[in-house]
């Protein structure tokens, strides 16, 4: 058996334990109810699950936790007693579950991964607040429900203390430069401009600053000279050459396209390759060095999505590579991991060209 044999059938009976496990925790709650483990010798619903599944108390609290918490939402409280979403997962929307969105939650928890979800459900209950749809106890990171509450605190990262380290980026109690945590909303807001200002933002500049860029700044105040006004003209410059770069680049490779499609169909040879067969094959998902490096220049090495101080990872196709066969850097835009699977999730129009279902 070689090792790459012996990997599929690693993977295919982890699967198979993944699902016998999920589908094991939905029958945990009917097992509590009639009593079973008693019945059966069993000291307590603890040890029941421990000896025949090797479960935790945890991730027995967890489950029966889920099961009051959806009974009055039945599509996720069917997945749970069915083992369709796991519980690790369920446990991350529970905060944000209602009656009105639990079907689109339901499609969202099995698209996306446990990472994806967390990302997720954070931007989605920073809307809530900033709409005043939920109130101050979800702005501190709970649900305002003190029973799954207190089981999040103990099983999963997004609710664990603010400052562990399961806390997810932008979750972490601001820090003043004296080592004081800051928790009072007087503590880090800028009442003067009446808005939810981190006073720390200026020390991040400042730090990021070398002397001699400090200086020039301060010269020009000094002579009062509108220092604001020449930084904002550097900024939209430098934005609008980016933007003129992404055009010319993009008109290139239609230029580049337009000739390959024109040789094809005359059955001209491109060196040594005929454009007739080359147009037939899939074009290369290799992005361009200069389309990377025009990326890098814009959104240095962060995700593009506002508010999150993720790496990139992936640089998405926002029409789709697989419909445009296109890497136009007007369409391209680089992604942690957790929002390019967000995006591909909300992307109908590719799901459907995906399907099968056209564009």
């Amino acid at each position: 058996m070689t090792d790459k044999q012996l990997y599929k059938i690693c993977k295919k009976y982890g699967r198979k334990c993944l699902e016998a496990r999920r589908r094991f925790s939905g029958l945990l709650p009917e097992v509590l109810r009639r009593n079973l483990y008693e019945k059966k010798g069993f000291g307590s619903i603890y040890e029941f699950a421990a000896r025949l599944a090797g479960m935790t108390r945890d991730q027995v609290d967890t489950v029966l936790c889920l099961d009051r918490r959806f009974a009055d939402k039945p599509l996720l409280h069917e997945a749970l007693l069915q083992g369709r979403i796991g519980a690790s997962k369920l446990i991350r929307i529970a905060s944000v579950a209602t009656t009105e969105n639990q079907q689109a939650l339901f499609e969202t928890a099995q698209k996306l991964s446990k990472q994806a979800l967390d990302v997720f459900v954070k931007e989605m209950r920073a809307e809530k607040v900033d709409s005043g749809t939920m109130g101050s106890g979800v702005a501190n990171g709970k649900s305002g429900n003190g029973l799954i509450d207190s089981i999040y605190d103990d099983c999963d990262g997004l609710f664990k203390g603010f400052s562990g380290d399961k806390s997810l980026p932008g979750q972490g109690n601001l820090t003043a430069k004296s080592g004081k945590t800051m928790t009072n909303h007087s503590d880090w807001c800028d009442a003067s401009e009446g808005l939810a200002k981190p006073l720390n933002f200026d020390y991040e500049i400042l730090a990021a600053l070398s002397p001699e860029v400090k200086a020039k700044p301060k010269d020009l105040i000094d002579k009062n000279i509108d220092t604001n006004g020449l930084l904002m003209d550097f900024f939209v410059e430098r934005e609008r050459k980016i933007e003129d770069r992404k055009e010319a680049i993009a008109k290139e490779l239609n230029n580049q396209n337009s000739k390959a499609l024109t040789g094809a169909m005359n059955g001209q040879k491109l060196g040594d390759i005929n454009c007739g067969v080359m147009a037939k094959r899939p074009l290369s998902r290799h992005i361009l060095a200069k389309v990377r490096r025009l990326l890098g220049e814009e959104f240095g090495d962060k995700c593009a999505v506002e508010g999150c101080n993720a790496k990139s990872v992936n640089i998405h196709h926002v029409l789709g590579f697989a419909m445009t066969k296109s890497h136009d850097p007007i369409h391209l835009k680089p992604l942690c991991r957790a929002h390019h699977e967000i995006e591909h999730k909300d992307d109908t129009r590719y799901q459907r060209f995906k399907s099968g279902n056209g564009s």
